[in-house]
C-alpha cells in the first residue's frame, strides 16, 4: 500500500474501511506478528504457504463476520495503544507529528484550523493512552506506524 511500512497499511486500510474484514495472509510467521496485524485491525492472519481449502475457508469466515480459524482469534488483549480506531483524518494528523511538525505547521500543511488539529490531537492521544504529542509518536513508530511517503 503507498505510504505504508510495514503493517501500517492494514491501520490505514482498516481507518478508511472499518466494516471491510482484513484478513492478513503473508510469508511472515510467528505469534507477535500475527497479534502486531490484530491490533492494526485485521481479523485473521494465514501463512501464505496455507493450502488453497484453509484461505478459501478463512476468507468465508472473515466475509461472515467470524474470525478464521488459524487467524487471531487468540492471545492477549489488544493493547491500549491500539490504533485501530483513529480514523484517516488522524492518521494524518499522527503522520505529521511523527515528522515533528508543530500544530501550525500540521494545520497548514492539512488545510484545517490549528484548533482542529489541537482536537485531533486530543482524540489521538486519548485513544492512544498517552498524556503527550511525543509520546503519541513513540507509541506509533513502536506499532510500526512511521507513516512517512
Amino acid at each position: 500500500m503507498p505510504g505504508a511500512l510495514g503493517y501500517s497499511g492494514i491501520a490505514m486500510l482498516h481507518a478508511e474501511r472499518p466494516e471491510v474484514p482484513i484478513l492478513v495472509v503473508s510469508s511472515a510467521e510467528g505469534n507477535a506478528v500475527a497479534e502486531e496485524a490484530r491490533q492494526l485491525g485485521a481479523v485473521g492472519f494465514l501463512s501464505k504457504d496455507s493450502d488453497l481449502g484453509t484461505i478459501e475457508a478463512a476468507i468465508a469466515r472473515a466475509l461472515g463476520g467470524r474470525a478464521p480459524a488459524a487467524s487471531l482469534a487468540t492471545g492477549p488483549e489488544p493493547l491500549p495503544q491500539d490504533v485501530a480506531g483513529l480514523t484517516p483524518t488522524q492518521l494524518r494528523v499522527l503522520r505529521e507529528v511523527i515528522d515533528g511538525k508543530l500544530n501550525k505547521q500540521i494545520a497548514h500543511d492539512l488545510a484545517m484550523s490549528e484548533a482542529t488539529v489541537k482536537a485531533h490531537m486530543t482524540t489521538i492521544m486519548r485513544k492512544l493512552g498517552v498524556q503527550n504529542r511525543t509520546q503519541a509518536a513513540l507509541v506509533a513508530r513502536s506499532l510500526g506506524l512511521d507513516l512517512r511517503h
